[in-house]
């Protein structure tokens, strides 16, 4: 599995993995997380790759089974291209951030992503038997119903084989809000979707993350970035209010423990094959304490 993070510099504060006593800006957080997450997991062979990600070659990411973009600082773009080379490949791929009280992370396995479910094999079954009264009546006699003879002492389950389609990266972060599914949902979608949206076109314009030493002036640009995006999808500014955009400034480890653990589940449900996986948008609201799926990219 590939794990691709930004520099430690950005994100000092919130990783409690790293090694306090490592302060260079060029030491990333891969490198200092390695030791420790070697021993939380000793079975499992950590290795870390200090290039630049969006200089790495397309065969790079073949090798892999799942591959997680994790952190704000990956421009549309470099989202848009792991993605494309994971779904040409079948890989799964996740990407995901946390800004502040609030994160999210979205899945992508692929056009059909194949699972099995556990079902028990006791679904009872009406059956309906004659109560012993006079046929001779004109009237039907009467009836009642009791368990299946299957039903009776057989506790066992099945695994029943099923199909999900996940929509790309693309489609899901810009979908046609105007037919369709998306339609009827985008007044009921959470706002921490849209706050994701509007901290990637801030991304994809400056290179990085808004930052707690810019504190005033990011803030007032992403602001303006909430006024037009929500002006383009026809949505009220309250949808986003202020209060929630400056909650979404630096990172708090409880949220990223919060999301990164939902985040390793659904990695293990992926792998195995086995329970139906989040589709595509898991959505934290860390003020209101809760997550919601919000499935988009779909006609």
């Amino acid at each position: 599995m590939l794990l691709l993070m930004l520099p430690l510099a950005a994100r000092r504060r919130s990783n409690f993995a790293r090694e306090r006593f490592r302060r260079s800006p060029l030491y990333q957080i891969a490198e200092a997380a390695a030791p420790r997450l070697q021993i939380l997991n000793p079975n499992v062979q950590i290795q870390t790759e200090t290039s630049d990600p969006e200089q790495l070659g397309d065969e790079f990411f073949k090798q892999f089974d799942v591959v997680c973009v994790l952190g704000l600082a990956a421009k549309s773009s470099f989202l848009e291209r792991v993605n494309r080379i994971c779904r040409a490949d079948n890989i799964k791929f996740y990407s995901g951030g946390i800004y502040g009280f609030h994160g999210h992370f979205f899945t992508d396995l692929g056009s059909e992503y194949s699972y099995v479910i556990e079902e028990s094999k006791n679904k009872l079954a009406n059956v309906s038997i004659d109560d012993g009264a006079d046929n001779s009546s004109t009237e039907p006699s009467a009836k009642k119903s009791k368990p299946s003879e299957e039903a009776n002492g057989d506790d066992s389950t099945k695994m029943v084989k099923q199909c999900m389609e996940f929509a790309p990266w693309a489609r899901a972060s810009n979908p046609d809000w105007s037919c369709g599914a998306s339609a009827r949902t985008i007044r009921r979608t959470s706002p921490i979707y849209f706050v994701m949206l509007i901290l990637q076109n801030f991304i994809d314009h400056h290179g990085r993350s808004p930052a707690t030493s810019s504190h005033e002036s990011d803030f007032k640009e992403i602001c303006s970035l909430r006024d037009s995006i929500l002006k383009k999808l026809q949505l009220a500014d309250t949808v986003v209010p202020n209060d929630l955009l400056r909650q979404c400034i630096a990172e708090l480890s409880p949220v990223c423990a919060i999301v990164g653990g939902v985040l390793g589940q659904e990695v293990i449900k992926a792998v195995s094959g086995k329970d139906a996986p989040l589709n595509n948008f898991f959505l934290y609201h860390g003020v209101q304490g809760n997550g919601m799926v919000e499935k988009l990219g779909y006609s």
